[in-house]
C-alpha cells in the first residue's frame, strides 16, 4: 500500500511512501518506481521540496519508524542540521537494535544443519570485502541478483523494499574489529586459534561476518568465504528471511571469485 507525499506539478511526478519506509515516485500516473531510479536533479527536488513543506515529523509519527525509514534526505543533497540528526539517529538506532545475541542465534540457526565441523577464524570479517566503500547500491544487486540468466530466482523487489541500502553500507562499512566468542556457538562451528598450524595440517577456515539485520528483522545478510594452504574458494553474500519465527534461506550473491 503506498501513501502520496507530494506532487511535483512542473514533472507530473507524484511521491509515496510505503508501510515501510521505502520511496516511490510515478510521472503522468505511471507505474510507481523506486526514488533511487530518478535522475539525480529531480531527486534533489523531491528532496527540497520535501524539506521545504515540512513533512518529515508528519512521516516519522504517522507511517512507519524512523529507524526504518529509507533515508531519502541525503546530506550530499542538502546540508541541513537536522538531516544530519536524522541520519545519525537512525544509524545509532539500527546499530544498537542489532544486539550481539541476536547475531550469535542467527549464525547457530544457519550453520545447525550441516553436517560437518565449520572451523573460523578468531575475528568477524567486516560485510565489505573492497575498499570501495559505496560499493553497496540497488544497482549492485540489480546486477548481481542473477548475473547470468538461468533458471528462476527469489523476487528481488521484496528484498529491496524490506532493507535501507544506507544502513547496510553503514554496517558494512564499520572498521571496528569483533572476536568471535566460542562461548556463544554452537557444536557445529569451532574457532580456530593456532591458524598457522591448523592450515599446515591440511585443515580448511572459514571467514564470516557479523551478521547485517534490516531494521524490521526481517532480512539478514552474512558474508562467508573459505580457504585452506591450498586454495581460496572466493567470497560470498547470503540472504535470509524470516518466516514464521525462523531463518530461511533465500539468495547468494557471489561478492568475489578467485
Amino acid at each position: 500500500m503506498l501513501k502520496e507525499i507530494f506532487t511535483i506539478q512542473h514533472y507530473h511526478s507524484k511521491l509515496y511512501i510505503n508501510r515501510d519506509g521505502k520511496l516511490f515516485w510515478n510521472s503522468k500516473g505511471g507505474t510507481p518506481r523506486t526514488l533511487e531510479s530518478l535522475p539525480k536533479n529531480i531527486q534533489t527536488l523531491f528532496y527540497i521540496k520535501f524539506i521545504r513543506d515540512h513533512q518529515l515529523a508528519s512521516l516519522v509519527s504517522g507511517i512507519a519508524p524512523l529507524a526504518c525509514i529509507e533515508l531519502y534526505i541525503k546530506a550530499k543533497f542538502l546540508k541541513r542540521i537536522f538531516i544530519f540528526f536524522a541520519i545519525t539517529i537512525t544509524s545509532i538506532y539500527c546499530v544498537r537494535s542489532q544486539a550481539v545475541d541476536e547475531s550469535y542465534e542467527f549464525i547457530n540457526t544457519i550453520y545447525n544443519e550441516t553436517t560437518n565441523i565449520i572451523h573460523v577464524e578468531q575475528e568477524f570479517k567486516t560485510l565489505n570485502p573492497f575498499k570501495d566503500l559505496n560499493f553497496v547500491s540497488e544497482k549492485f544487486f540489480r546486477d548481481e541478483w542473477q548475473p547470468i540468466k538461468i533458471g528462476e530466482v527469489p523476487d528481488i523487489e521484496a528484498f529491496l523494499l524490506g532493507i535501507s541500502i544506507q544502513h547496510l553500507n553503514d554496517f558494512a562499512n564499520q572498521k571496528q574489529t569483533f572476536s568471535i566468542d566460542s562461548s556463544k556457538l554452537n557444536s557445529k562451528i569451532k574457532v580456530v586459534y593456532n591458524l598457522d598450524q591448523y592450515l599446515k595440517e591440511g585443515g580448511i577456515v572459514s571467514q564470516i561476518s557479523r551478521p547485517f539485520m534490516s531494521c524490521t528483522k526481517e532480512w539478514a545478510i552474512i558474508y562467508t568465504s573459505s580457504y585452506s594452504k591450498d586454495f581460496s574458494g572466493g567470497g560470498n553474500w547470503y540472504i535470509y528471511r524470516k518466516v514464521d519465527g525462523k531463518w530461511v534461506y533465500y539468495h547468494k550473491i557471489n561478492i568475489f571469485m578467485t
